[in-house]
């Protein structure tokens, strides 16, 4: 993997404006489709070259993932002093959970890393109305005070891919070409209803 990345990183360098990106694109969605994927498609793109611009769509099962949060009140950093708080964190969609579908049918989502480990943490504002919400993001890998490129045995922010994920990462710094990555997506659904503040301990049906 690592030599692959070396010679789409000097093929992308080499080609101008925005045609890199587009072959790039090509390769990796063929090379890591669909939503199971996202989270290693978004970790290629990032460390060869990063977006053309902000990403405004994402696939159908990381948003009913962000839905689903949201539905959980996955909201770490809600207080009483700031019961509004927009900040959501994804991580509970790494376990099985369900849904009720569009035809009323109970839907299982499986478990996977494919939005906690292309998100994680993200900026989730609801319409006041309810239906709809504005979900923000920047993909970048966190410092770490304690990592030495091309010696450290991993990044901290890099955990999940161990040591591989930190040599590609040392390979993407050293070629100029990471770039992080910024979310804006739009989503609509009938769950994304404003929700009160409520503390941890109080009952559902309170």
């Amino acid at each position: 993997m690592i030599n692959e990345l070396l010679k789409i990183g000097k093929q992308i360098k080499d080609l101008p404006g925005t045609i890199g990106l587009s072959i790039r694109n090509a390769v990796v969605d063929t090379v890591l489709p669909g939503a199971d994927n996202y989270h290693k498609n978004i970790f290629a793109k990032a460390l060869t070259g990063g977006t053309k611009g902000t990403v405004t769509d994402l696939p159908e099962e990381i948003k009913d993932d962000i839905v689903a949060a949201h539905v959980m009140r996955q909201y770490p950093y809600r207080t009483k002093s700031d019961p509004k708080n927009t900040i959501l964190s994804t991580y509970g969609t790494q376990n099985p959970y369900s849904t009720t579908g569009k035809d009323g049918k109970v839907v299982i989502h499986k478990p996977g890393q494919r939005t906690s480990g292309s998100l994680g943490h993200v900026q989730l504002k609801i319409n006041p109305e309810g239906g709809k919400g504005v979900m923000t993001d920047k993909w970048k890998v966190d410092p770490d005070p304690n990592y030495k490129p091309w010696k450290s045995d991993r990044h901290a922010d890099l955990k999940e891919g161990e040591g591989i994920a930190a040599r590609l990462y040392d390979i993407s710094k050293a070629l100029g070409l990471y770039k992080d990555i910024d979310f804006k997506v739009p989503i609509e659904h009938k769950m994304l209803q404003p929700l009160p503040y409520r503390e941890k301990h109080q009952p559902v049906n309170e």
